[in-house]
């Protein structure tokens, strides 16, 4: 989620990394055609050239054209193949643009700029698999490139290869000792392997995207993005002003995680749910693009959906602002794949943050962040650099159309017959060591429980295994849950007894699952957004009373609940008869609330302006 491959805002071959006396990247001009065609002439390199100046001057529409009519006349010259799909890539046509990209590859292997460009789109474009062999190739062409080793390691984790990682992220730190960020990259990767035998990651060297999981303190937390705000540019400068709106509000929502994600899950029912007669709604989708249940019932529910994958920052800044938006509602932050860079360009008179990223962003180009009471208490506000908006129950909207099969049997699960289970599915980097520590102490004073946890990678499991083992639990009593589909994955909460909450970076939408099953959660409750997000969903789920303020109420609280099986019953039974009354699964009332607070705030704006 919070992991980043060193970006690189576009692919355009006239922006190669610089060549040295042992890097040999960069664009070739010359002997651009491949074995089968015919010799360059100058009608190919007028061509060519026109279309790389028309690519540096940013005008990709018309050089989008030309490559195009370069390709019917030339359609095995090498430099229209790669260049061609490096402005596929841009103009947001991904599917060709991996065919024009991947077909120059195949025609001249060798040639290390057409390698790298289609490394980094491949990367960019969620297929980190298929760039590993080509960053293994790329290492040892350009061995003192920072840049390389970097997205070298971005591949090889997000394949899954975490051990292999690490030493090409501590290459590229090697080789720029100034890039801070390789060290906090190291440090999640650790965290993600449950490694924790590292020290801890320093605030002066937390980036925005990983503040919510090293940092439990909002003050902290927005001294830590305030240094990474202010190196945010504009691309692009718009004078959206609060005019008069419409006879509708336009609210504009901007992510790339509209497919099969998290995120998706919890707003499959907004879009369908706004009042059309005073909003019109407009979604911004610039990630997968590929078809899925979540994704088209997201896409049936907006008025208007804007798929702008593939295509670059500026363009998709021009589209909201031609779109008059009123209020851009930003899901991603400073989570991976957002782009700050569209909210610092103003392309609406409000910007607003919600629901991707836990915690204030720092930044002097948004306006507003949604939250409630519980998140963002009174006394915590001097840490948000937004304004604040707290929705009556919880900040967090729920699918009420969630699916409710039957579990299947504990043996399919690997869980024993007879046992009490704890379980927890947050991601392996949530659980710290003191928290383990808790769960461990639980675990050696209750022979009768385990512990189930979801980390489906060897290495993540060796690693618990044997921290569990150093606190005089055996191994075997931790029990991994495997990947699954979304339906299958939340009936399988219905055989944990008690759900764990994790901290400081609780669950979110694991809780929010697991109360929909009926399954009880003991959230820890710290200082910050991301550790507070558990106890909002408890309170509107009417459980105030499974929220620990502490790790010792934690434990106590854990202890009391797996020796009562009347009430672990009694809270099943509550949030099972709940679903259709409780404020944390009731959408519909969700939706007005937010509604309220979309027209409170454009109001407020206006009287200001």
């Amino acid at each position: 989620m919070f992991g980043r491959a060193a970006r690189q805002k576009t692919l355009l071959l006239c922006h190669p990394p610089p060549k040295s006396a042992d890097n040999k990247l960069g664009p070739t001009y010359n002997n651009g055609m491949s074995k089968t065609a015919q010799k360059p002439t100058d009608d190919l390199r007028e061509r060519f050239e026109d279309v790389s100046r028309l690519v540096q001057s940013g005008n990709l529409k018309q050089a989008n054209i030309k490559v195009e009519a370069a390709l019917a006349d030339y359609p095995d010259n090498i430099n229209f193949l790669h260049l061609g799909g490096i402005i596929k890539q841009n103009v947001g046509e991904i599917e060709l643009a991996d065919k024009l990209l991947r077909t120059a590859h195949a025609l001249r292997p060798d040639q290390p700029d057409i390698m790298h460009n289609l490394a980094v789109f491949l990367l960019a474009t969620n297929q980190p698999k298929d760039a590993v062999p080509l960053y293994e190739q790329l290492v040892l062409l350009a061995p003192t490139r920072a840049h390389v080793w970097a997205n070298f390691g971005h591949a090889l984790r997000q394949s899954g290869m975490l051990v292999e990682s690490i030493p090409a992220f501590q290459k590229a730190q090697e080789i720029d000792p100034k890039n801070h960020d390789m060290e906090a990259v190291i440090a999640m990767t650790r965290r993600q392997m449950a490694d924790w035998s590292g020290k801890e990651l320093p605030l002066d060297k937390t980036p925005a995207n990983l503040a919510p999981v090293f940092i439990d303190d909002a003050l902290k937390h927005l001294e830590c993005v305030k240094k990474g705000a202010g190196s945010i540019k504009p691309v692009a400068q718009f004078d959206a002003k609060p005019s008069p709106a419409a006879s509708r509000l336009r609210i504009g929502y901007l992510s790339n995680d509209l497919h099969e994600h998290a995120t998706s899950y919890l707003l499959a029912e907004l879009f369908a749910h706004h009042n059309r007669d005073r909003f019109e709604v407009f979604v911004y989708s610039y990630g997968q693009a590929g078809e899925s249940p979540i994704r088209t019932r997201m896409q049936r529910g907006a008025e208007h959906w804007v798929n702008c994958a593939g295509q670059p920052p500026v363009a998709i800044a021009e589209r909201i602002f031609n779109d008059r938006i009123n209020i851009l509602v930003d899901l991603k932050g400073y989570t991976r794949g957002g782009l700050p860079e569209v909210l610092a360009s103003r392309p609406a008179p409000i910007i607003m943050q919600w629901l991707g990223y836990p915690g204030s962003m720092g930044a002097p180009f948004v306006d507003y962040i949604v939250a409630d009471e519980t998140i963002i208490p009174a006394e915590h506000a001097a840490a948000y650099s937004e304004k604040i908006i707290r929705l009556p129950h919880s900040y967090q909207i729920n699918d009420r159309e969630r699916p409710l099969l039957a579990a299947k049997k504990r043996s399919e699960h690997n869980l024993p017959e007879d046992a009490t289970v704890l379980c927890c599915f947050n991601q392996t980097y949530k659980i710290t060591p003191s928290v383990f520590d808790v769960w461990m102490r639980i675990l050696k004073d209750d022979a009768q429980t385990v512990l189930w946890l979801f980390a489906p990678q060897a290495v993540v499991q060796e690693n618990l295994r044997k921290e569990a083992e150093k606190r005089g639990v055996a191994g075997e009593r931790l029990i991994f849950a495997d990947r699954m589909n979304q339906a299958d994955h939340i009936a399988r909460y219905r055989h944990a007894d008690v759900v764990l909450d994790t901290a400081p970076y609780g669950g979110h939408t694991t809780t929010s699952d697991a109360l929909w099953v009926g399954a009880p959660v003991v959230a820890l409750m710290g200082k910050s957004f991301a550790s507070r997000v558990s106890a909002s969903l408890l309170k509107a789920a009417g459980l105030p009373e499974l929220i620990a303020p502490s790790l010792d109420i934690y434990e106590t609280k854990i202890r009391e609940l797996l020796k009562d099986e009347d009430k672990r019953a009694a809270i099943r039974q509550h949030l099972q008869q709940g679903r259709e009354k409780l404020p944390l699964f009731d959408s519909q009332t969700f939706v007005k609330d937010l509604e309220s607070a979309y027209t409170n705030a454009w109001n407020e704006t206006g009287k200001s302006k």
